[in-house]
């Protein structure tokens, strides 16, 4: 009787233990991240009346007689399973959606949590606001790049940074060179010997536009050592530098060509000088077919100044073309190439893939680095329709200032710029495992490794069995109401069962005191 009692003492006892492990999921039932907890129960030992006999001649074998002396806590075990997401609205909320554990920076040792409701330090670095521990990861270098075989550290939101730029590497060009041009630079070319020899097409200077289709005629006086251009209506035409209402130039050398920068070119002869007018017709005249397509590309510095290059095309050839760059910039010292680049299409008028690589190099006299940007002209076509060329694509940036940030699956801390401009500033670690259920319990929702659970693995989101990032999202607890208040009933039930047993054993025990009486 008395061993009764005791094995009921040990349910009873044990069964407050499960009562106290269900009150602690149900408390924690709104809790971040809270992994609930399950009670498990084993027998004690079993005391022997009789070991039992193995078979013998006629008789069969006997089972050993054993009478158990009740129940004690197996353990008290953390379930991991996954907890339903909720939104937010915060983008400082991140949830782990599967496998893993945020790593923070603790006082010794890091520390590992499911709870993701962060906030960032005046510092800019991201972390707990509860207990000020910082999340760790890794942050980009100058160059943007993230090393993830590194050594793990807080990761940093560069709030408090000044205004950044990027210049410009690549640049991609779309559009359509119409393949319905002549070849060439002019038709219908009347030399005046002595005077003008030839007109031809040249690039059209930045800041200038090309000369429209028709009729132009050179006009000279040689009194003056005078000369200039006029269209079919005796009307003085503004070239190069030439400025007032009649434009007038000075004679050029025998034999110069002399660049309008307007697309046309004047070849002057070997002299001596002729005086011509328009009226009198002693003066060349060309019917000038323009050539040249030429589209303006803005492209920024390693300053974020923005700067603007002229890219001219002229078609020299069947499916063949060239094009060249120029500027009209002052803080840009050299422009490379100098002369023009060759291009071909297909048949079908497409950018041929035989083309060499296009790529334009830029130095400043401002402080800016020197820089190369790739031109990309894959997207070019010549076909039968109006020529219009557009840069789609340029990825420099002017300053701007950090406004905000993103996290991405991954983990990567994308940084949003007022100038548009979207740079990976860091990413955020993940740790796994090898028996979870091994870890410590410290806290504020925080686990510490012990010798069961072995070491964290330190890792990116999304690999190593980690699971994904879900910014504005936190993972609620994993407890089941349903679940605890039926443990809840069963610990009742187990701890009133037992009550009764010693209650019985008790009252055995006066019945038999009583049988001296």
């Amino acid at each position: 009787m008395l061993r009764s009692m005791l094995s009921a003492a040990s349910a009873i006892r044990n069964h407050q233990i499960y009562m106290d492990v269900v009150a602690n999921n149900i408390s924690n039932v709104n809790t971040t991240a809270y992994k609930t907890g399950r009670a498990t129960f084993h027998e004690l030992l079993s005391q022997i009346i009789s070991a039992g006999a193995a078979p013998q001649a006629n008789l069969g074998g006997v089972n050993p007689v054993q009478i158990g002396l009740g129940m004690t806590l197996g353990g008290v075990d953390s379930v991991f399973g996954q907890g339903a997401l909720q939104a937010t609205g915060r983008i400082n909320d991140l949830a782990i959606q599967g496998g893993g554990f945020f790593v923070l920076q603790g006082t010794t040792e890091p520390l590992y949590t499911r709870d993701g409701a962060l906030d960032l330090g005046l510092d800019g670095s991201l972390l707990n606001p509860t207990t000020g521990l910082k999340v760790l990861g890794w942050n980009a270098n100058a160059n943007g790049v993230i090393d993830t075989t590194g050594a793990v550290a807080p990761v940093m939101i560069p709030l408090n940074q000044g205004l950044i730029a990027q210049a410009t590497r690549n640049v991609q060009l779309g559009g359509n060179l119409d393949a319905r041009v002549a070849a060439g630079a002019v038709s219908d070319i009347v030399a005046v010997a002595g005077t003008v020899d030839d007109f031809g097409t040249d690039f059209v200077a930045v800041g200038q536009t090309e000369l429209a289709a028709g009729d132009y005629y050179v006009e000279v006086d040689t009194a003056a050592g005078n000369f200039r251009l006029v269209d079919s209506a005796g009307n003085a035409v503004q070239i190069a530098s030439s400025t007032g209402p009649d434009h007038w130039l000075a004679l050029p050398a025998p034999g110069t060509t002399f660049d309008t920068e307007r697309g046309l070119t004047i070849e002057f002869g070997a002299g001596p000088f002729v005086d011509g007018t328009f009226a009198a017709g002693n003066a060349a005249n060309v019917h000038y077919d323009p050539q040249n397509v030429t589209t303006n590309i803005q492209i920024y510095d390693s300053l974020g100044a923005l700067h603007s290059i002229t890219l001219t095309y002229n078609k020299i050839g069947v499916n063949t073309w060239t094009w060249q760059a120029s500027e009209n910039d002052a803080t840009i010292t050299a422009l490379t190439p100098a002369t023009p680049t060759t291009i071909t299409f297909t048949s079908s008028g497409q950018y041929s893939a035989t083309n060499p690589t296009a790529t334009i190099g830029l130095t400043f006299s401002n402080g800016a680095t020197a820089q190369t940007i790739n031109l990309d002209l894959d997207q070019l076509s010549q076909l039968a329709d109006e020529s219009e060329l557009s840069a789609a694509v340029q990825d420099g940036y002017a300053p701007g200032q950090l406004i905000g940030f993103s996290v991405s699956g991954n983990g990567d801390v994308t940084g949003n710029y007022g100038n548009g401009m979207r740079k990976v500033v860091a990413k955020v670690a993940l740790s796994t495992f090898v028996n979870p259920g091994g870890l410590l319990r410290v806290g504020d929702n925080m686990f510490a490794p012990s010798s069961n659970s072995g070491a964290a693995t330190i890792g990116a989101a999304g690999t190593g069995g980690r699971g994904v990032i879900q910014a504005g999202y936190l993972e609620m607890a994993n407890v089941d109401l349903a679940q605890q208040f039926t443990s809840m009933i069963m610990a009742e039930r187990g701890f009133q069962a037992n009550s009764r047993v010693i209650t019985a054993s008790d009252q055995m025990l006066q019945d038999l005191v009583n049988l001296v009486r």
